[in-house]
């Protein structure tokens, strides 16, 4: 199986995960004592968020801190699907075209 199609299934079972969250759930815990629900979404969508521009080439530093902080808004739930549905479709148009990726530990492309 392709990294494009395990990622698509990554994201549909997240997005299944989320739509689940009922509105008194945000402020409940996580297995991760320093999160609540809405804490641990936040930190996915702000991974997913960064999919687009580091596949269109961009790098860590030209991203900057566009993606910190509360990135949820009044409706996480719509946040959160939008995000990884961009994702997902980032990287389905983008991953294929063998790029280069500028991550933290290194650059990474086409071997």
């Amino acid at each position: 199986m392709d990294v494009t199609t395990l990622h698509r299934r990554a994201v549909e079972t997240w997005q299944r995960h989320l739509d689940a969250v009922r509105p008194e759930q945000w402020d409940g815990p996580t297995p991760c004592s320093d999160w609540d629900v809405r804490a641990l979404v936040n930190h996915v969508v702000g991974e997913e968020l960064w999919t687009r521009p580091l596949l269109q080439g961009m790098t860590i530093a030209e991203i900057g801190d566009r993606f910190d902080g509360d990135l949820l808004g009044d409706d996480p739930a719509r946040v959160g699907r939008d995000a990884s549905t961009d994702a997902a479709a980032a990287v389905d148009e983008l991953l294929t075209d063998g790029g280069q990726v500028h991550l933290s530990y290194g650059d990474d492309g086409p071997r």
